[in-house]
């Protein structure tokens, strides 16, 4: 039988901090003014650098897939191929839900024999000239755990649906940017 002995030498090391500065309980560095002013500026830079989304966090809790949503105006995180770099880029997309399937009778076109589950959205979206794309409409699953989240076929309330629903308004649609990511796929 072995025994191995191991002796352990601790050491240790002081550093000087440099002091930072100190501040009574009435002084502070920056007014509250001051403050408002520097958080709308980072809040504005944040959203011009697409980095940021005011859109997100003015959206409601999140609605269940009945006839209500009918004729609401919805924006789904679509995915666009650049013409340009080929390179494919989530933006999100305005449009009205049409119609919400009820799983009994609902089907894709007149000549599929599968209905639709219950939930799925008839969406309808706007020309999207700056795309080239023109106006349309499609059957979509939007599934419950992607609402107001920043991935492919995320979903939520179109800002002009959120004026009616909230006391502070959110931006005008034509005023705010869109929020374009690259698609990490």
């Amino acid at each position: 039988m072995y025994c191995y002995c191991y002796s352990v030498v601790l050491t240790t090391y002081h550093y000087s901090l440099p002091l930072l500065p100190t501040t009574t309980p009435r002084q502070a560095l920056f007014s509250r003014e001051q403050l408002d002013a520097l958080s709308d500026a980072a809040m504005l830079r944040r959203v011009a650098e697409g980095t940021a989304d005011p859109v997100e966090g003015a959206q409601p809790p999140r609605p269940e897939f009945t006839n209500e949503l009918s004729g609401k105006q919805m924006e789904v995180l679509w995915r666009y191929v650049d013409r340009d770099s080929g390179e494919a880029m989530l933006i999100w997309a305005q449009g009205r839900v049409k119609r919400v399937a009820d799983g009994l009778a609902d089907k894709r076109n007149t000549q599929c024999k599968n209905l639709l589950p219950a939930g799925a959205v008839l969406w309808a979206w706007d020309a999207d000239p700056e795309r080239g794309e023109k106006a349309g409409e499609r059957w979509l699953v939007l599934l419950p755990n992607k609402y107001n989240k920043q991935v492919h076929y995320g979903w939520r309330f179109d800002p002009v649906e959120l004026r009616g629903m909230h006391a502070s308004e959110p931006p005008a649609p034509q005023k705010r940017r869109r929020n374009v990511q690259r698609d990490p796929e």
